[in-house]
């Protein structure tokens, strides 16, 4: 029996009601989302009763008016799933929109429309997040292995998580109480020397953020002392751990450029050295920090600012009567032949004249900012210098920078004992003050360890967190 059309037509369903309704990038239906894509792929499932195959069209509005439709594509099986991408140009940022979907089945008959989604576009990236850690500051070495530190995340207004990882372990992901409000992480270290902690923030619609970096110390048990000489006009300069050793810088001593500031003023605005003048007493701690006749690093950034044959000690770890521990430059008797001044490192005991000093083949030269170790091994009864060249402002790095060249040299006995102060721009000879610097001076770390050259290659590149 054959049916009329007219009745083939009065017997047709209309599609149903397009379900699990979607996009790419994802939001929420119905409302509240925001999407980080002018151009998102809008998605739905649509199904006909009379399993006839199902055309979709998609539509976009603003303010209840269409700003763009897909048109009707090409039917597929009663079940599928259709997608359209959003025209390129229909979307603003900033703007919230609704969309919508029907389906048409092969008689041309529409089906309803789906209740409407709503989002707001969202396309601007935001600030790097904030990190503050009271335990742990930033480039500077503090806390210690098992003692856990708190650090805070603070991000944009619209900022939902931060995703952190510490020492490239897997990220994980921390929401504030509410959108815009700061976020806490905890870490507690296992091992002393630096760390990092890279932070993003990820906004509501899922845009991220550049990746903050932090770095931080934790301190080890070997670290005698280390001064940044960043603290303006203060007569006196703490140093880790927990300011156990104050340097007294005297009157006459100026403030100068540090290291970092002397190439990139405008990056390093708070980096300062210590400027001597050749005559200028050098600063001081109260008593010893190093024990020379055990294993111990000295390290310290100079600029020399004269190349004549003087030896000149940029620190000293003080014996009674001469200089236990020294690092600075050295007279042309101690340098290789044909130089006027080497940088060195040398050491002397109390009851001889004699010194054994180890120099470097580096030339110094005027002007020039250069990083120097000074390592004493005594198990192994070896004395090494690092050299690691910086540059002459403005020309930083020159083709050599960055890489610590060392120098070593046998010892047959162990290092002096340690009973006078540490000095900072001069030596201590014949129990007087003596071979005073004339340049500058900045960072000086002492350590009752062997530190490895990688550790002095990072110190050298300017990670204040080793």
């Amino acid at each position: 029996m054959s049916v009329h059309p007219a009745s083939a037509a009065a017997f047709n369903a209309a599609p149903s009601v397009p379900t699990e309704m979607s996009t790419s990038p994802e939001t929420t239906c119905p409302g509240g989302s925001y999407l980080r894509d002018t151009t998102p792929v809008l998605s739905a499932r649509f199904a006909d009763p009379d399993d006839h195959n199902v055309s979709a069209r998609f539509e976009v509005l603003s303010g209840g008016s269409a700003v763009w439709n897909s048109g009707y594509d090409t039917a597929a099986a009663s079940g599928s799933t259709h997608t359209a991408t959003v025209l390129e140009g229909t979307l603003t940022d900033g703007m919230t929109y609704t969309w919508r979907a029907r389906g048409r089945d092969t008689n041309n008959r529409p089906g309803p429309w789906a209740a409407p989604c709503e989002f707001t576009v969202d396309t601007v990236r935001p600030d790097a997040p904030v990190v503050t850690s009271a335990t742990y500051p930033e480039d500077q070495i503090s806390g210690g292995v098992g003692t856990a530190g708190t650090f805070v995340f603070d991000g944009s207004s619209d900022t939902e998580a931060f995703r952190y990882s510490f020492d490239g372990a897997t990220p994980a992901v921390v929401k504030p109480s509410a959108i815009g409000a700061s976020a806490t992480a905890t870490f507690t270290p296992s091992t002393a020397g630096s760390h990092r902690l890279s932070v993003e923030a990820i906004d509501r619609a899922g845009n991220v953020s550049d990746s903050r970096l932090y770095r931080f110390g934790v301190e080890s048990v070997s670290t005698g002392a280390y001064w940044r000489m960043d603290t303006g006009a203060s007569p006196e300069l703490d140093s880790a751990p927990g300011g156990a050793h104050p340097l007294v810088v005297p009157d006459g001593v100026e403030r100068t450029d540090g290291t970092f500031r002397a190439f990139f003023p405008e990056d390093f605005p708070a980096d300062m050295a210590l400027g001597f003048d050749g005559d200028d007493s050098g600063a001081t701690t109260q008593g010893a920090v190093l024990d020379a006749s055990a294993s111990f690093t000295m390290s310290a950034f100079v600029r020399a600012d004269d190349t004549s044959s003087v030896t000149r000690a940029a620190v000293s770890q003080g014996g009674e009567v001469n200089g236990a521990a020294q690092l600075g430059r050295l007279a042309s008797g101690d340098c290789p032949e044909g130089m006027a001044t080497c940088f060195g490192f040398w050491m002397q005991s109390d009851d001889s004249t004699a010194r054994t000093a180890v120099a470097s083949a580096r030339p110094v030269a005027a002007g020039e900012w250069v990083h120097l170790s000074g390592v004493w091994d005594a198990s192994a009864k070896k004395m090494t210098l690092y050299t690691c060249a910086i540059g002459t402002p403005p020309d930083a790095f020159p083709a050599d920078s960055g890489v610590p060249v060392a120098t070593s040299a046998a010892v047959e006995s162990t290092g002096p004992s340690s009973v006078g102060p540490v000095r900072v721009g001069s030596g201590w000879v014949g129990g007087e003050e003596s071979q005073k610097w004339h340049g500058a001076v900045d960072d000086v770390r002492l350590y009752s360890s062997v530190k490895s050259e990688s550790d002095i290659r990072m110190i050298c590149n300017g990670d204040t967190t080793y």
